[in-house]
């Protein structure tokens, strides 16, 4: 003992006030206390426990037997009892309360639970679970249901949905199509009414045009006639047998007989004979003879070349007799042949021809002219010139061949209106002509210079070209290339494909590439602005203009109409071209009618609560009073035991109204198949003016782990749930959305019922939550609302909450 210090010991136990703290000791036993350090130690069957904390770095280590804690500002917090571990650091709380058994929160990454071979990760707007045999999907647009090691599988999203119980079963929906498939058969049904069935022996179809069935080859048809109110049918058992009615023709065929039978036709055939009353005249036939006979003309045919035809209408009559025939007519005046000679007189003159040789004395384009032909040499003369071919030599002065002169066999020299030409063996000079000054050719290659003032080559498929003011155009005759151009410094393009570099006078900088007509461009100047666009016949054209300042100019223009969106320092402005007016918004009713007393309550048979010791129950209650035309009907189904289900449904029917209500957005239809898990429900509101409808898929799930026994013990709880939705209402006549939103709650929670004795308690470890709506009106101006809350809860040492809400018109 003295001024600086003091100390005691009796052997085991000791005090020491010697060093810059208090220390108490007995044994394993001991306590010490210093300005910045407080601890504890003492004995036990494991090893040495110990409580420390520490004020420099702000540290907490805890041991007692096989249970730890420790926390400091750099690792957090962490929990150790009997290998059951919870952990908090940089805002993630993660609790493993068995091997393969953990839950893992985060504000970024959302919420991952881990039960042996179950998973289940909440990111943003998607959750997904597997339990190893079965994977689950959920986001704002997909909601999916698949057999890890099978084909069972469920998909719906707002354009697709489907389900496939095997590689050959399965049911989808797209494109307003509903489609249908058992092994090798197929039935769909379509939104414009469209129905059809088909297996490898039958096909059926049903739409607004008629409907057909087709059994093995054997059909039968009906669809509306193209010539008034009534139908077309057809039965046919194969292409020659068959009864068809037709536009009011009945025809019906057997092989080779034929019957046509309707107001304007009388037909009958067997093949070799014919009776056809079908036209203006009355016509006999067997083979290929022929009688006809009608008002105006008289026909005999006999094989394929005896003949005799008088057509009163066009004055002619038509003689043929193997290979002698002779005609006339008030137009064609008269002509005789037999073999190779042949005789003419008409309006164009006279000709005589034996085989080869011809003379002629005609009127060609109203100038007279003369012909002398003997197959070989020819002269030819009329008011505008002469011809000659003598000696396979071509001697011309016309209107059409200024002059030709054959020089030889290979050379000729020929003269027209518009150019001159010297040919030597294909090879040609031409001076002139509708398309270029100057060209040489042959029969693969050619040099031009043009009259749009091009230099051009050219052989075969290949071309290239050079303009006075330095364009250059390239072609193989599927791929063009051009360079300078008026719009583009370089362009090319193949089949339906072009890919540009712009650029020239008042075009900026940028490139462009087109498919099928549909182009995507970017241009821009520099520290001045850029421009994204997408251009298409088909689609529209939508572009988005970012300049230096920050501001954003996006434009989408279809048929006519335009929308303009503006952001950015220039503020935030939506423009429609059309924006339609609005209707005004109706009210819905808080709930049902109730019925008056008529019979009392029906209640549903026993099947529902059979094994159930009441825990499922459902209720009918109908009502009609017909001196008022009213009906009244309620219906409900509730159950505690899967699957769980909470629902009720309303119909009221007055005179010349009604309304109907599948659940209401207050009390909404909910079904979980499980009573935990994955489950959903929704509302349907209806009447002749309106629709009210709410769609939501929820999920829940709860764990319990204990530890300990009757007298002393613990249960680690663990609970997650999940709801999204989405609610719409619209008028019906006409047609129009009032207003749509979604919404999202979102639930995590960890905590400890403990029991000691007489003691007990619960503590809650951690607990987060988060709810949130968003809600699109359409308005005399579209109004967006919305609304986030959120909190998270630590063993109520960290603790924060968020509330938010906007309301914005455009």
């Amino acid at each position: 003992m003295g001024s600086q210090a003091l100390y005691y010991s009796d052997g085991t136990r000791v005090i020491d006030l010697s060093k810059d703290n208090l220390e108490l000791s007995e044994g394993d036993n001991k306590i010490y206390l210093s300005p910045t350090e407080l601890g504890l130690e003492y004995g036990g069957s494991n090893g040495i426990n110990h409580l420390r904390i520490d004020k420099s770095d702000q540290s907490l280590d805890f041991k007692y037997e096989d249970q730890l804690a420790t926390f400091d500002n750099t690792n957090g917090l962490s929990l150790n009892s009997s290998g059951k571990l919870l952990t908090y650091k940089d805002k993630e709380l993660y609790v493993s309360f068995d091997q393969g058994k953990n839950v893992k929160l985060h504000p970024s990454n959302g919420v991952e639970v881990n039960l042996e071979s179950k998973s289940l990760t909440i990111t943003g707007d998607d959750l997904s679970y597997d339990d190893g045999t079965n994977t689950y999907y959920a986001s704002g647009s997909k909601l999916s249901l698949k057999e890890n090691s099978g084909d069972k599988e469920l998909l719906i999203t707002p354009t697709k949905s489907y389900l496939n119980y095997d590689a050959t079963t399965g049911i989808s929906y797209e494109a307003s199509k509903l489609k249908t498939t058992y092994g090798n058969k197929v039935f769909e049904l379509s939104s414009d009414m469209q129905i059809s069935y088909v297996d490898p022996d039958n096909q059926l179809s049903i739409d607004p045009t008629g409907m057909s069935l087709d059994r093995g080859g054997k059909t039968v048809s009906l669809a509306p006639s193209s010539t008034g109110s009534d139908m077309d049918m057809e039965i046919s058992l194969s292409t020659t047998d068959y009864l068809r009615i037709k536009d009011g023709l009945l025809a019906y065929k057997e092989g080779s007989n034929e019957v046509k039978l309707g107001s304007q036709a009388l037909y009958y055939s067997d093949g070799t004979r014919v009776i056809d009353l079908s036209k203006d005249n009355l016509e006999l036939s067997e083979g290929d003879n022929t009688l006809s006979l009608g008002e105006n003309s008289f026909g005999l045919t006999i094989g394929t070349d005896k003949h005799l035809l008088v057509n009163k209408l066009t004055q002619k009559v038509d003689f043929k007799y193997n290979d002698v025939s002779a005609s006339f007519s008030s137009q064609e005046s008269l002509s005789f042949t037999a073999g190779d000679k042949s005789f003419s007189l008409g309006s164009t003159g006279l000709s005589l021809e034996d085989g080869p040789r011809k003379i002629a004395v005609l009127s060609d384009n109203g100038n007279q002219a003369i012909e002398l032909d003997d197959g070989t040499n020819r002269f030819y003369v009329n008011n505008n010139g002469f011809e000659v071919d003598f000696d396979n030599k071509h001697f011309a002065i016309n209107d059409q061949e200024y002059l030709h002169v054959d020089i030889d066999p290979n050379r000729f020299i020929k003269v027209d209106n518009s150019s001159a030409t010297y040919n030597e063996n294909g090879t040609e000079l031409i001076i002139g002509g509708s398309t270029n000054f100057l060209e040489i050719k042959d029969n693969v290659r050619s040099i031009s210079l043009t009259q749009d003032e091009k230099i051009k080559y050219t052989e075969a498929n290949y071309s290239a070209s050079l303009s006075k003011d330095l364009k250059v155009e390239l072609s193989d005759g599927i791929r063009n290339i051009s360079l300078f151009g008026d719009n583009h410094v370089l362009k090319y393009q193949q089949d339906s494909y072009e890919f540009g570099i712009r650029g020239g006078s008042g075009v900026k900088p940028g490139l462009d590439l087109t498919v099928d007509g549909n182009t995507i461009f970017v241009e821009g100047e520099r520290n001045k602005d850029v421009t994204v666009g997408v251009q298409s016949q088909q689609f529209g054209d939508v572009s988005l203009t970012c300049d230096n300042q920050k501001n954003i100019d996006a434009s989408f223009a279809y048929a006519g109409k335009e929308i303009v969106l503006k952001a950015g320092e220039q503020g935030i402005s939506l423009n429609n071209s059309d924006d339609p007016t609005t209707d005004a918004v109706a009210d819905n009713l808080d709930g049902a009618t109730a019925t008056p007393d008529m019979n009392g309550p029906q209640y549903l048979d026993s099947k529902i609560t059979d094994g159930n010791g009441g825990k499922a129950k459902g209720r009918v209650e109908v009502y009609y009073n017909s001196a008022a035309e009213s009906f009244i009907g309620n219906a409900s189904i509730a159950s505690t035991v899967p699957p769980c289900v909470d629902a009720a449904m309303s119909i009221e029917v007055v005179k010349d109204d009604w309304e109907v209500n599948i659940g209401t957005e207050s009390d909404r239809i909910q079904l979980f198949p499980t009573c935990g898990g994955f489950g959903g429900g929704g509302w349907l509101g209806l009447t002749p003016q309106e629709i009210d409808v709410g769609v939501f898929l929820a999920w829940a799930v709860r764990g319990e782990v204990g530890i300990g026994d009757d007298v002393c013990g613990a249960d680690l709880w663990a609970a997650v749930s999940a709801e999204l939705g989405v609610r719409a209402k619209a008028d019906l006549q006409p047609f129009k959305i009032r207003n749509v939103g979604v919404w999202v709650d979102l639930y995590a929670g960890i905590g400890v019922d403990y029991w000691c004795v007489a003691v007990s308690g619960d503590l809650t470890l951690a607990e987060a939550g988060l709810s949130g709506t968003l809600d699109l009106y359409f308005e005399d101006k579209t109004r967006v609302k919305g609304a986030l809350s959120g909190y998270i809860t630590i063993l109520e040492i960290i603790s924060a909450d968020f509330d938010m809400d906007f309301d914005t018109r455009f």
